[in-house]
């Protein structure tokens, strides 16, 4: 009779514990799924995270298009004061400087799609580099020079140099957009045959 209470006794120890630790594992399993759910593509973390991205990227100029470093050239064209005149052609290298470091990593991580490699590190650098160019060699010394029509040719060289380089931008951005939904799409594919 003692030996079957004993054996009772381990029987129901046992059994508490194996209660306790399919317990424990169904929480952690219920956490688990929580938190893939909302970090999984398309679930709520991650939409916040891409949503704070979109956020960024609309307030702060990105260094890869000239708009800021265009304005800064129209405000140098307009500026009379010497000093004023030095610090925008300074704040025009430091942009010039993200750029540069900004197309050195996009060209180090790029995927390997060629037209948008292409577009970027080719065409939209090309572009780029000769609005760069137009505001040091045309801009710069036009102003220096103090003659309105030299400066007049010049804003007008500018301005054909920053139109292409948008147009340069504009197709980027679509051809970014393809790659970003193209990396979506596989993600999610990915996700939904791992659900199965």
């Amino acid at each position: 009779m003692h030996m079957i209470k004993r054996i009772r006794k381990k029987e129901i120890q046992i059994t508490v514990l194996f209660i306790t630790v399919f317990a424990i594992m169904m929480i952690g399993l219920m956490v688990s799924i929580k938190y893939t759910e909302n970090t999984k593509i398309g679930g709520v973390l991650y939409n916040e995270i891409m949503l704070s991205n979109s956020l960024t990227a609309e307030i702060m100029p990105p260094p890869m298009y000239t708009v800021e470093s265009y304005s800064v050239a129209l405000e140098y064209i307009g500026e009379s004061n010497q000093d004023a005149m030095k610090k925008l052609v300074d704040d025009f290298k430091g942009m010039q400087v993200l750029y540069e470091g900004r197309y050195e990593y996009w060209k180090a991580n790029l995927p390997q799609d060629e037209e948008l490699r292409n577009e970027i590190l080719n065409y939209g650098y090309s572009t780029t580099e000769n609005f760069f160019e137009v505001f040091y060699n045309e801009v710069v010394p036009a102003v220096e020079s103090g003659d309105e029509s030299r400066i007049s040719v010049a804003k007008a060289s500018l301005i054909n140099a920053y139109r292409e380089h948008r147009t340069a931008v504009d197709e980027i951005v679509g051809l970014s957009v393809e790659w970003r939904q193209d990396v979506y799409d596989r993600a999610a594919q990915i996700t939904s045959v791992t659900r199965k």
